[in-house]
Order: structure tokens, then sequence, then C-alpha cells
């Protein structure tokens, strides 16, 4: 059952995540004969309030945003059904978000048998070979969640305050496998995290490809949005206190967006880490302090800087 399930979700022969679709998006919106821009992303541009969801009431010449992102998953998950939404809505520009944080141990977990249990090291090494497991544990959460009678699951506020306790345990556990996974990621100096950096590009690069083939005057926007230890020092302050590792100061100009900018051929790279760092060092919230996401001030910095490639 699971290998046919596992030849199913690669090959996408349903819609493993027709209810995200349509739960992101009207069904006149859905149904509209306007021009679409169409979104991939992963919690970022899902989230309530993100920058898709301001894309859709902004002055965007007569078209239409279609919102096709998908919380927790990455470049590896969108490229097995991004061919098939681009046949769907036939876009006149689509956007792929990515997340510096950790995008590249979702493509390659850090394994770690010493600080980390058995079974989620197992689960890892399971999950990055058989894809649909992935998919599995993702849908299980979105249950947990339906059915979660004791409120356990709830968003971040901005009047949170940081608490390591508090923070959210996948982080803690990523870190607990690999201090330096944040720093790894932008870095790439570790075998694992380039040869994960270099899977993400050619899946990037393969739904650019495929969308210049159906509309060859097309745009693609390649959106880069940073972790927050990367646009202030006192969210770096945090992380260590979760026990990160960083060897670099805040503010480095890293490889990640560098060879993004030379890998990718034909898409726009859109990187939001300057206006990140530049709204918050005029005082302005960008991300939570209980969690690694975008407040709502964050997401409208980050859809004032995008909307100007799509206008």
């Amino acid at each position: 059952m699971l290998a046919v399930l596992e030849v199913a979700y690669r090959y996408q022969w349903v819609d493993f995540y027709a209810s995200e679709l349509r739960q992101l998006n009207r069904h006149e919106d859905l149904n509209s004969t306007k021009k679409k821009i169409l979104v991939f992303g992963d919690s970022f541009s899902a989230q309530q309030g993100s920058y898709v969801a301001q894309l859709k009431y902004a002055p965007l010449n007569n078209h239409c945003v279609i919102n096709s992102s998908v919380a927790g998953i990455s470049a590896r998950e969108i490229n097995l059904f991004a061919q098939s939404r681009i046949d769907e809505f036939k876009p006149d520009k689509i956007v792929i978000q990515l997340y510096t944080g950790n995008d590249l141990v979702d493509i390659s977990h850090p394994y770690n048998w010493d600080s980390i249990s058995v079974v989620r090291n197992l689960y890892w090494k399971t999950s990055d070979l058989c894809w649909s497991l992935a998919w599995l544990n993702y849908k299980l959460a979105t249950l947990r969640q339906v059915f979660d009678t004791e409120q356990s699951f709830k968003y971040p506020r901005v009047t949170d305050t940081f608490s390591v306790n508090g923070y959210a345990g996948r982080v803690k556990m990523l870190l607990r496998a690999d201090r330096q996974f944040i720093e790894k990621s932008v870095l790439l100096k570790d075998e694992k995290y380039h040869t994960a950096f270099n899977r993400m590009v050619d899946y990037v690069q393969s739904i650019s490809n495929y969308f210049y083939s159906t509309n060859p005057n097309g745009k693609v926007v390649v959106l880069v949005i940073p972790h927050c230890t990367e646009v202030k020092e006192e969210y770096r302050s945090n992380y260590d206190m979760l026990g990160a590792v960083f060897t670099q100061p805040c503010g480095t100009v890293y490889p990640f967006y560098t060879l993004l900018q030379q890998r990718i051929k034909g898409p726009t790279i859109v990187d939001c880490s300057v206006p990140l760092h530049k709204a918050q060092s005029m005082g302005i919230q960008t991300y939570y302090y209980s969690d690694e996401h975008l407040t709502h001030d964050g997401q409208k910095v980050v859809y004032k800087t995008i909307l100007s490639h799509l206008q």
C-alpha cells in the first residue's frame, strides 16, 4: 500500500493538495477568466494575512491571484504538482517562494543518532526516500489540529515574548540534530547542505522551464524569505538560547543568495532580507518572538517588495 501511495504521490495521480487550494482561494477566483498570477510557497505564503492574501486586493492590471501554497513543503513537493497547476490555470506569471530557514533540511534532514530519538531519525531517513510519508505526517498534523479540543495548537501573536520552552518543538529538534543548520543552510559549506541546495535549484529551474515552455512571454519571480536570524541580532540572541551556533555576523551576504542568482536562469530573484532588515531597524517587528514566521507587518514588507515585480 505504501508503495502504491508513493508512486501515486510522485506522479500526482490525484491532486494531493486540492483541499489546500480550495481553502486559500475563492471559487470565483479559481474559475476567473482574468489573467492569473499563480503562487507556489510554504507556510509563509499560506498563513492567514500573508503577502499573497494582500496581493489579491492589489492593483495588478486586472490579474487574478491564485494561491497554490501548502504549509510545511519545500521546492521538492512544489515540483511534483506545479506542472498540473500551470496546465490548469495557464498563468501569465508565477511566484515560487523559498525560505532559507528550513527548505534545505526538508529536502535532506540532519540525522543525529546521539541527540535525536531512533524513531525520529528513522522517519527522517525514510521520508527523504519515500516522500509520501511526509505528506501523511502533514495530513495527520492537520487532523490533530481539527480535533484539538484542548487548543494546544496556538497561532503566534505580536505580543508574545520569547520563551525557550514555548518555542516551536520542531525548531528545537532540528537544532538538537545540528546546532548550525540555520547558518549551514545559507553558507552552503557543508556538503550535505550544498547537495540539498543543488537539488532545490534543479526543482525551481524545472518548474520555470516548464512554465516558459507553455508561456514564453510569461514571468517567473523567485521570492526568497530569510530566516529571522538574518534580519536582526535580537532574533539571533534568542536562537542562541535555543542552542543555535553562528559564526558569521548578522547581515552577512550569504552564498545561498549569490549562487541562486548565478544558477537559476530566466526568473527574477527577489531577496527580502534587505527590506526586512531595513524595516526592523526602523522599529517594525517583522517576525514573531515566539515563532519563526513573519508578523502581519513583516508580510506587508514582503508584499510591498514583490508588488513592483508583478505589476
